[in-house]
């Protein structure tokens, strides 16, 4: 992940019915978009600076009232991205959400509420040394 850290890539995540239009925007707007990267595409994408990525999903808003995703959010959606782009390493992506929750940064019932609502298996993002990837 280190060699990533100075782009900036943007992952945006909008209603399914949105996403040509809001990709036709980005674009009019000189942005480099990759609208629903699958398959070959998604394998060949070449993260780059300025890059934004376009997906159908859930909307976070649906789980807070603020406007601004919780960690919560983000580390879910992280966890997708890293799994279909190759983004972090599975063990470090976990060791860094650990290091999170030990913190207090991460509150688990919204975590678990979330995963659940995005379809993910709960052990997928536990360490095996965390007493949670246990007892989910």
């Amino acid at each position: 992940m280190q060699h990533w850290l100075g782009l900036s890539v943007t992952f945006v995540t909008v209603e399914t019915d949105t996403v040509t239009s809001v990709c036709e925007y980005l674009k009019a707007e000189g942005y480099t978009v990759a609208e629903k990267p699958r398959g070959e595409v998604q394998r060949k994408l070449s993260l780059e600076d300025g890059l934004v990525v376009v997906r159908p999903g859930l909307l976070w808003q649906n789980y807070t009232d603020g406007a601004l995703a919780p960690w919560e959010v983000l580390f879910v959606q992280a966890w997708q991205e890293s799994k279909r782009l190759g983004l972090i390493d599975k063990t470090e992506f976990r060791e860094m959400l650990d290091r999170a929750m030990r913190r207090g940064r991460v509150q688990l019932s919204p975590l678990l509420a979330y995963l659940r609502k995005s379809k993910i298996e709960t052990k997928e993002l536990f360490l095996a040394s965390n007493p949670l990837s246990e007892n989910i």
